[in-house]
C-alpha cells in the first residue's frame, strides 16, 4: 500500500471527523496506524470516543458488500450503490473450465446502451499460475459485440497483488465493460464471453526492485508488513517462478532464455519495443495459449433505467445552435456529447465559441453540482473545435463528457457553461 497516500487519508479523516467512515470500512485500521505513527494526542482522544462506531460501520459496510451482487463491488468498491444501480444489478450463475482454470460470470448491470459484468477466475493447481485474458469479442443473442478490454488486460491467477488482508487471490475477482450495443434488446438475452488461458513456455521471472517495500519492512506498521509479506508468500509459492533482483538481472536476457518476465503485482514486463504488439508477437511474454473458456450467461434487459435525450431537436441559442449527439443518464453512465455550431462555418468561428463558452458542468435544480457514483472515470470539461464530429458536416465547438451514473436523481439537470445555462432537462422519478 502507498504509505504517503494512507498518511494523507488519515489526516483528512482526522480533520473531517466521521464523514468518510461509511465509505471506507478499513478506516478503523488506518486510524489505529495513525496513532502508532504519533499523531497529535488531542486528536487521538477524539478517535477513542468514536472507535466503536467506526468498527460497527466498518462491519456493516463489509457485510453489505459481501451480500450484494459482485458487479457493484467491482464498480464501487465498498461505496454505497445508488438505488437505481442496485435495482439494475442482476445476479447470474454461469461457469466453465479448461486447463485447470474455472471462469465464472456472477453478476451484470445493463442500462440499455451497454453492460458491465463481474467474474471470478480460479486455478485448481495454484502453485502453477496462469495468465488469463478476456477475448475482446463477445456475442449477444448470437451477434458479435466488442468488449472494452485491451491486449494487456492479463490477470495472473492466483493474484499476487498487494491489498488489504484478507486478499481474494484464488479465486480472484474482476470485471469488464461492453462497448455500446448497436442492436435493439428486449426481454432475456444470452451473452457469451471467452476467457483465454496463457501458460509460460518456460516459467515466470519476477523482477524485484531495491525500493520494493519487501526490503523496507521497518518503514511500515505491522498490518502493512503482513500485507507485503502475504503478497510475497504468494509469489514464492509458485513452483515455476524465479524471483530475481533487477539490479543484477536484465529482463531481456531472461526473456531470451524463454522466461516470461513479470512485475511483483503479476503484470507482464513490457519494453518500449513491445508496445502495440499482441501476446504472441511480444518476445518478453514467451507464453502460449493453452485453452479458451467460453462462458454463456443470460440477463434481463427490461431492468434498464435510463433518461435519454439524444433525439432532442437542435436548439437555437443567441449566437449559435446547440446540437445533441448523445445525451443520456443511467445508473452506469452519464454521457454528454454535444456541439455548439456557429453561424459561420469556419474554424475561427468554432474556436471563438470554444473560448467564449469555456468549461461545462452539470447541475441540479438548485444549481448544485450533480452527485455521481464512486466509479473510475476520466473527465475533461473543456471543449475543442471539430470539423467532422458525429453528424456534423461543419466546424463546431464540441463537448464530450462521460461520467459515472448519478448517485441521486435530481428533479432536473442543467448544462452550464461559463456563459451560463444552455440547456435544462426535466428528470422523471
Amino acid at each position: 500500500m502507498n504509505e504517503q497516500r494512507d498518511h494523507e487519508f488519515v489526516q483528512h479523516s482526522i480533520d473531517t471527523g466521521l464523514s468518510s467512515i461509511q465509505g471506507d470500512p478499513w478506516l478503523a485500521q488506518r486510524i489505529i496506524a495513525s496513532e502508532k505513527e504519533g499523531k497529535p494526542v488531542k486528536k487521538i482522544r477524539f478517535f477513542a470516543l468514536v472507535m466503536a462506531a467506526v468498527v460497527l460501520l466498518s462491519g456493516i459496510a463489509v457485510a453489505y458488500a459481501i451480500t450484494r451482487p459482485e458487479i457493484l463491488n467491482w464498480l464501487l468498491g465498498y461505496e454505497q450503490a445508488s438505488a437505481p444501480l442496485e435495482q439494475a444489478a442482476q445476479t447470474v450463475v454461469a461457469e466453465n473450465s479448461a486447463d485447470r482454470i474455472t471462469a465464472r460470470i456472477n453478476s451484470v448491470v445493463y442500462d440499455g446502451y451497454q453492460f458491465a459484468f463481474s467474474y471470478e477466475l480460479e486455478n485448481s493447481q495454484p502453485d502453477q499460475p496462469a495468465m488469463v485474458a478476456i477475448d475482446g469479442c463477445a456475442f449477444v443473442n448470437g451477434k458479435e459485440l466488442g468488449l472494452n478490454v485491451s491486449n494487456y488486460d492479463l490477470r495472473l491467477v492466483p493474484d499476487p497483488r498487494q491489498d488489504v488482508l484478507p486478499v481474494r487471490r484464488n479465486p480472484t475477482d474482476g470485471g469488464a465493460w461492453s462497448l455500446p450495443i448497436r442492436q435493439e434488446l428486449t426481454g432475456e438475452v444470452t451473452c457469451e464471453v471467452t476467457f483465454i488461458v496463457y501458460r509460460p513456455m518456460k516459467g515466470f521471472v519476477v523482477m524485484t526492485d531495491p525500493e520494493d517495500p519487501l526490503y523496507r519492512l521497518d518503514d511500515y506498521d505491522e498490518e502493512t508488513k503482513e500485507e507485503i509479506q502475504d503478497k510475497w508468500s504468494t509469489l514464492r509459492s509458485f513452483k515455476n517462478t524465479l524471483i530475481v533482483d533487477s539490479n543484477d538481472s536484465d529482463p531481456e536476457q531472461w526473456a531470451q532464455q524463454g522466461y516470461t518476465v513479470i512485475y511483483p503485482d503479476g503484470s507482464t514486463y513490457t519494453s518500449e519495443s513491445d508496445i502495440g504488439k499482441t501476446w504472441d508477437e511480444a518476445p518478453l511474454y514467451n507464453m502460449r495459449e493453452t485453452a479458451r473458456i467460453p462462458v454463456k450467461f443470460t440477463f434481463n434487459t427490461n431492468s434498464a433505467i435510463v433518461y435519454d435525450f439524444s433525439d432532442t431537436d437542435d436548439i437555437a441559442l443567441d449566437d449559435c445552435t446547440l446540437r445533441i449527439h448523445h445525451l443520456r443518464f443511467s445508473p452506469l453512465t452519464t454521457i454528454v456529447d454535444i456541439s455548439l455550431i456557429p453561424t459561420e462555418n469556419t474554424q475561427e468561428a468554432a474556436q471563438e465559441l470554444v473560448e467564449r463558452y469555456g468549461a461545462i458542468d452539470l447541475a441540479d435544480e438548485s444549481g448544485e453540482p450533480l452527485n455521481y457514483s464512486s466509479m473510475d472515470y476520466e473527465f475533461s470539461p473543456n471543449p475543442w473545435a471539430t470539423e467532422h464530429w458525429k453528424d456534423n458536416e461543419c466546424w463546431a465547438c464540441t463537448y464530450m463528457i462521460e461520467m459515472p451514473g448519478l448517485q441521486e436523481w435530481p428533479d432536473s439537470i442543467s448544462l452550464v457553461t461559463e456563459q451560463g445555462e444552455i440547456l435544462s432537462l426535466k428528470i422523471g422519478k
